[in-house]
């Protein structure tokens, strides 16, 4: 068990590793002073990430289920699917400097109007 532990907790610590330099790269190529930003979102992703994933995982199973309840209907279980899945994985510098809104609630790909969209009542935050 404690093997199974151990990589776990490794292979946990690449990932937060991995999203943390992604996004000081992705900092310091646009920015240099940017880096501060790139390093507390990689932070940011390490909590919010796994916390999204669980969200899509459960969001997933309940819109599995009503999709099996209603007899396979996509009205139903669609926005489920939609909800769950779209939005936001990670957290980026431009959320933090306030350019970008978090999307944690994603929405279909036919509601949004460009690359960049609020969510409903949201002012960036």
């Amino acid at each position: 068990m404690k093997k199974r532990s151990s990589i776990r907790r490794t292979l946990g610590t690449a990932l937060a590793l991995s999203l943390l330099m992604s996004n000081v790269a992705r900092a310091e190529a646009k920015d240099p002073e940017g880096v501060g930003y790139g390093v507390g979102a990689g932070l940011c992703s390490v909590l919010y990430g796994p916390a999204k994933i669980v969200y899509a995982a459960v969001g997933s199973l309940v819109g599995a289920g009503a999709w099996a309840v209603t007899g396979g209907d996509e009205k139903v279980s669609k926005p489920i699917f939609e909800s769950a899945l779209y939005g936001d994985y990670v957290v980026t510098p431009d959320v933090l400097k306030g350019e970008r809104p978090l999307e944690f609630v994603g929405r279909s790909p036919e509601s949004t109007s460009g690359s960049q969209v609020a969510s409903p009542g949201s002012d960036g935050f």
